[in-house]
């Protein structure tokens, strides 16, 4: 396929690349960059992966990733650190969000 725009930000074509990389040989790689870049917390993407499956939004891994990283910048900014209920309760609250977007856009 062509790419027939300029991608707007540096981020904006890193997220093209992963999600083409999802559909076609790694699911996992969106959550892997944008929640354990150095591997370290491999168990969490593939609980997230199934979280996300079970939860049946469209919303690709690597986007809902990207998301769960945004807001886990935000809470370190007040924050010293996020412990795995905090993290956890951060998935749930944006795949909520996701699925009341999607529900709201028609997708579910």
């Amino acid at each position: 396929m062509k790419q027939d725009h300029e991608f707007t930000t540096y981020e904006s074509a890193i997220s093209a690349v992963l999600m083409q990389v999802e559909k076609l040989s790694n699911p996992l790689i969106g959550a892997q960059y944008w929640l354990s870049p150095i591997g370290i917390f491999p168990e969490s993407v593939k609980a997230l992966a199934e979280l996300r499956d079970r939860s049946k939004i469209s919303t690709s891994l690597c986007v809902l990733s990207r998301v769960i990283n945004f807001q886990l910048y935000e809470n370190t900014r007040t924050t010293q650190s996020i412990n795995d209920e905090h993290f956890w309760s951060i998935v749930g609250a944006q795949i909520q969000l996701i699925r009341e977007k999607e529900k709201e856009l028609g997708v579910l």
